[in-house]
């Protein structure tokens, strides 16, 4: 009986290695880490009481999934948190003295769990996160044409009474349709209808009763209307 049973199994098993071949597919893997965080910068949440920071997302084959946090700490740099991979991605920690300045590093990852270069170390002060009062002002022209496009002009004003460093303007269209095209003054990305604009080198201060001027062409169906809000480092304009 026994062996009946394996004369059985061997001539199932020769059918199946007829019916579906020999070799077996094997799915891919991905090996591909993420890119190298950069852009760190401090002072992304202005009212945030403790620290925050904020970066250019970094890319990936597939996706990042979300990026490691680490602090620097008289052992070395350790593992304090993380963020998820966001169209601005930020990271906040509470909990720290007040005025005292603190040097992050920041790792993306991805579902597969490859993982980048660590980020070059970034110096973010912990702060009081008092209420702050809008810092900025944005002034939207946009003009359509031809029906489908448009061309807008932005002004970005510090109404506050310190330079503004490192700027990024977040804003999202109210119509599905509407799309950037060919964007100037600043490094411009767009995700849906959410978009930001990013400062370049040279114009990446604005001082106290300064503005900079940025614009984008575009694209849309049937509707071109104003974004309702305005947002310069997290902190909403007026």
């Amino acid at each position: 009986m026994r062996n009946v049973l394996r004369a059985g199994a061997g001539a199932a098993l020769a059918a199946l290695v007829f019916a579906f071949g020999s070799s077996t597919a094997v799915a891919a893997v991905d090996t591909s880490p993420p890119s190298k965080p950069t852009g760190l910068r401090d002072n992304c949440l202005a009212d945030y009481p403790g620290t925050a920071f904020c970066w250019t997302p970094s890319t990936d084959d597939v996706g990042v999934t979300g990026y490691d946090v680490f602090r620097q700490m008289p052992a070395g740099f350790v593992k304090v948190g993380t963020a998820p991979a966001t169209q601005l991605p930020l990271f906040a920690e509470s909990g720290l003295v007040t005025g005292q300045t603190y040097i992050y590093r920041v790792q993306a990852k991805d579902a597969a769990g490859n993982l980048s270069v660590v980020s070059d170390p970034v110096s973010v002060v912990a702060r009081q996160g008092l209420p702050v009062p809008p810092s900025c002002r944005v002034e939207y022209v946009t003009n359509t044409y031809n029906s489908t496009g448009f061309f807008t002009q932005i002004k970005i004003f510090n109404i506050g009474s310190i330079a503004i460093n490192s700027w990024t303007l977040a804003f999202t269209f109210p119509h599905a349709g509407q799309q950037i095209t060919n964007p100037f003054g600043a490094t411009w990305t767009q995700t849906g209808a959410n978009v930001t604009a990013r400062n370049l080198p040279w114009n990446a201060v604005i001082p106290p009763g300064g503005n900079v001027q940025i614009g984008t062409s575009g694209s849309h169906t049937n509707a071109n209307p104003v974004p309702a809000q305005f947002r310069v480092n997290g902190v909403l304009c007026s």
